[in-house]
């Protein structure tokens, strides 16, 4: 049997291929839209996969199987009994094409879980690309658990490349809207950087109420036992950021703003503007934020040119594909994640493999729950 993989534009330019190649004989075996190859390619038209196969046995006589119209299908020409080879070709025909269907049940079943977890279609696309030729040789493995394995190896592959510069410079500044839990995110980090890495660590405050933010940050880094200071205008958190060059680690708190709020995102510009040296910006996000208010939030916030991102509030929320589609939509990576009032164990790195299998893993809840609720 030879199979052969056609990639075109158009059913009728695939069939007058197959003709030329496998002959009259040959048998479309499937055909479907060809999955997007990445991010920017979503603008021109889509192309088709088309796969046809014929028995390359030349022994086997009259002709039993033709293409006809571009219809995806076996059809058995008139005729006595098929010999026996020719019963056997077209077992092999029905187990492929029992195997492909029930391969697309299980894809778009995962199709349906990634949609509820709020993952993108284009992410979606990303994911099952390929898939649908990918079919387990044996029935000893749960189709199920085959589709899962192979995503999650396809969702770390994703975002791998992005992860690959982890922040390196000694200056943090923490930038994000309001009510994402910016300032007790950074608690938790500068304790553990301090606490449990044995950093010297500094911290300053941006805030137009210095006095109030300063006594918050106190309070909430304790364990930490850091200098606190404050700055109100650019010169003094560049003054401030150079009388702890003998630190570790600085942290730099601001403010949280609306993001559309044009002046304060200028005002806060030229905090950072006067940072001459290295430094990662770190962009604070919610988890529980729909996808669109979440993709003007990083756009406004993109002019503070920010390096990194940080998500909240995990337990406000039962999806998480707000944090893969954060990252396609940036290509700058989700380095923690944080929930819970615990300072510092509610915060945790992630890396490539941590997000894919975050992301499945409440995949899976989501389809759960929802077969519990039907029953």
């Amino acid at each position: 049997m030879k199979i052969k993989k056609y990639i075109v534009r158009e059913m009728n330019e695939a069939m007058q291929l197959i003709r030329e190649d496998l002959g009259p004989e040959a048998v479309i075996i499937s055909s479907y839209p060809l999955p997007r190859r990445s991010l920017k390619d979503f603008f021109g038209p889509r192309q088709l996969e088309v796969t046809a196969a014929v028995d390359d046995d030349q022994g086997l006589g009259a002709k039993k199987f033709s293409l006809d119209g571009g219809q995806k299908r076996l059809i058995p020409c008139a005729g006595s009994d098929l010999p026996a080879p020719q019963k056997e070709y077209g077992q092999k025909f029905h187990l492929i094409l029992k195997q492909r269907e029930f391969t697309m049940n299980y894809l778009e079943a995962w199709r349906k879980r990634l949609l509820n977890m709020d993952v993108e279609e284009k992410v979606i696309d990303l994911l099952l690309q390929d898939l649908k030729n990918e079919v387990p040789e044996t029935g000893d493995l749960d189709p199920d658990e085959y589709v899962g394995l192979v995503m999650k190896r396809k969702a770390t592959s994703l975002v791998e490349s992005v992860y690959g510069k982890e922040p390196n410079s000694s200056l943090y500044v923490f930038v994000g809207p309001t009510g994402v839990g910016k300032t007790f995110t950074l608690a938790k980090l500068a304790t553990r950087l301090a606490a449990f890495e044995q950093k010297r660590v500094a911290l300053i405050s941006v805030s137009p109420s210095p006095w109030h933010a300063v006594e918050e940050l106190k309070a909430l880094t304790q364990l930490a036992k850091a200098p606190v200071e404050a700055a109100t205008t650019p010169a003094e958190l560049a003054a401030a950021v150079h009388n702890h060059q003998d630190k570790e680690m600085i942290l730099v708190d601001t403010a949280g703003i609306p993001s559309k709020n044009a002046a304060q995102m200028l005002r806060l510009k030229s905090f950072l503007d006067v940072l001459d040296q290295p430094k990662d910006v770190f962009l604070v996000l919610s988890c529980a934020t729909k996808n669109r208010d979440l993709y003007q939030v990083i756009s406004d916030f993109n002019r503070l040119d920010f390096s990194q991102m940080i998500f909240t509030k995990l337990d406000e929320t039962q999806t998480y594909g707000s944090l893969l589609n954060a990252v396609c939509y940036t290509g700058k990576p989700v380095s923690y994640l944080a929930c819970g009032l615990t300072i510092p164990d509610d915060l945790w790195p992630v890396e490539p493999r941590k997000l894919a299998e975050m992301l499945l893993k409440g995949a899976q809840e989501v389809h759960e729950r929802a077969f519990e609720i039907k029953l």
